[in-house]
């Protein structure tokens, strides 16, 4: 929201931010890149992930939100790609995105 917004736009903002469950934050590189939709998957995420997720699932998660931090700008291409070409995400492989 920019400053222009009114007091109660603020307040109403601040409290829905309160109880958010997700976060979406978009990318000007992947947008830049063509990539669609141009997510920056690092910085989204979901609070508490470890109450949806069993412990293999959540260290997988995990694994690949660093492989991607580390990774240079072509990890989100290759996310993508690894995407389309499996039929679940247990099959991601974080080592292939750098």
């Amino acid at each position: 929201m920019d400053s222009g917004g009114s007091d109660a736009d603020r307040v109403i903002l601040e409290q829905v931010a309160d109880t958010a469950g997700a976060v979406l934050r978009l990318d000007d590189r992947a947008a830049h890149l063509q990539i669609r939709p141009p997510v920056d998957p690092v910085a989204s995420g979901t609070r508490h992930l470890e109450a949806i997720l069993d412990g293999a699932r959540l260290e997988q998660n995990r694994s690949l939100r660093r492989a991607l931090a580390e990774a240079g700008d072509d990890a989100l291409g290759s996310l993508l790609t690894q995407l389309t070409a499996t039929s679940n995400n247990t099959e991601l492989d974080p080592a292939r995105l750098g």
